[in-house]
């Protein structure tokens, strides 16, 4: 404490204590210092003021969250949102998630869904609060598009039964049974779950029952060329068939000349169909 001013006889001891308290020692500060606008809060009071204000701000400082950097990598944010994100949890499988009601048949693979979700989450930093929020919305948000896309898939399949209906009548029934009929024969698999699973489509059902019909009274007519149509495997079988007849293997034969001929015919066939595959 300067006492110049109290020995020079100007200012008392008491009275320099006085206008110390009252903020006076901020006069022996350099200017700089005193240009700053903060300073003026302790103009009418002591250094106890100051001491008061950092003590104050050094407790804030102590609570004060990092921000953190973009450039954190994994471990960084992990032991970031451990130390200040209140409300993660200590690992992925503490997220306390709830499944809304689900139908008894649903396409959702929800044991799996439920640990992407989590480990997702835990990256993320989501809170348990947060997580399970977002848990709700998506699955709920999964959920009724799934409710949307049955009903429309019932009107779906109630419009077809009425134009089946129509077109049918009385023999509707008899002429599904015919058309599941085809379907089964020549189906192949992937068609048979198709139609097991999904919307045919009435015109799909009537175009079967006319094939079915077709069959039944033996005038289903198929436009050819005058070559018949086989694939390359059907030809080699063919061939491994005229090959080993005795009308191709006996050369007195009267079909022997004849068999010959197709045997040629087939290869020329075959050889198009590799000449056909390499392109």
């Amino acid at each position: 404490m300067p006492n110049e001013n109290v020995d020079d006889g100007k200012l008392s001891e008491g009275e320099w204590k006085e206008r110390f308290n009252q903020g006076g020692w901020t006069s022996v500060l350099p200017d700089e210092l005193l240009k700053d606008p903060s300073i003026g809060k302790f103009s009418k009071g002591g250094v106890d003021q100051v001491v008061k204000s950092y003590l104050e701000l050094q407790k804030g400082y102590g609570d004060k969250v990092p921000k953190p950097k973009a450039t954190y990598k994994k471990d960084e944010w992990d032991n970031w949102n451990k130390s200040y994100n209140e409300g993660y949890p200590e690992s992925p499988d503490n997220y306390d998630l709830t499944v809304p009601d689900m139908p008894e048949e649903h396409p959702f693979d929800l044991e799996n869904d439920e640990k992407m979700y989590r480990e997702l989450a835990y990256k993320y930093g989501l809170t348990t609060s947060q997580a399970q929020g977002l848990w709700k919305e998506v699955k709920g948000r999964q959920l009724e598009a799934y409710k949307t896309q049955l009903t429309s898939l019932e009107n779906m399949k109630k419009t077809d039964k009425e134009k089946l209906s129509k077109e049918w009548g009385s023999a509707t029934d008899e002429k599904l049974k015919l058309a599941r009929s085809v379907l089964t024969k020549f189906g192949t698999e992937n068609v048979l779950n198709m139609a097991k699973d999904t919307h045919v489509g009435a015109d799909v059902w009537i175009m079967l029952a006319n094939i079915g019909e077709e069959f039944k009274e033996g005038t289903l007519e198929v436009e050819s060329s005058s070559t018949s149509v086989r694939t390359p495997t059907d030809t080699k079988m063919k061939i491994a068939e005229l090959t080993a007849s005795k009308a191709y293997m006996d050369q007195k034969h009267s079909m022997h000349g004849e068999t010959v001929r197709q045997v040629t015919d087939l290869f020329r066939e075959l050889n198009k169909h590799q000449e056909t595959a390499r392109g």
